[in-house]
């Protein structure tokens, strides 16, 4: 397997964690999001068809999206489990991880930081408060689905 990842994306730390976990031996590959390496013609279209990381590439496989790389993960390597067979657990152990991997991680991460200061001209405090505003509703949610589990 192959990795295709930059150092602290928070969705390509879900993977390198599911891959240790899994003790899953692979190729880092390195792209420097910072830079933009990934809107550039060796990344977009070639690895992805979007301009995002973590890519797990798996033989002719190309799979994008954290979460959808965990899941495939799981059926290749099934133990141990990352994410539980039983349908209750299961829904709930989703509901949590796409609280931070959809509701709140999307919202802060660098592509969008930088539209709000480069596109819409925000200044520093601007961008730090809209960063806050959902930064916070989205660690509420699932503070809120961990009390309900440990009642």
């Amino acid at each position: 397997m192959k990795l295709y990842s930059f150092f602290n994306s928070s969705a390509s730390f879900r993977v390198r964690i599911a891959l240790a976990l899994k003790g899953i031996d692979y190729e880092f590959v390195g792209v420097d999001i910072r830079s933009g390496e990934q809107s550039g013609a060796n990344f977009l279209g070639s690895v992805s068809p979007s301009p995002l990381v973590p890519v797990l590439e798996d033989g002719d496989l190309k799979l994008s999206q954290s979460m959808a790389i965990l899941d495939y993960l799981d059926r290749v390597v099934p133990s141990p489990k990352l994410i539980p067979d039983e349908p209750r657990a299961r829904a709930r152990e989703l509901e949590f991880a796409h609280i931070i991997a959809c509701d709140t991680h999307p919202l802060n991460n660098l592509r969008i930081l930088k539209y709000l200061k480069d596109e819409l001209a925000l200044d520093a405090a601007a961008v730090n408060a809209w960063y806050q505003e959902w930064i916070d509703h989205g660690v509420g949610a699932a503070e809120s689905i961990l009390r309900q589990e440990n009642k």
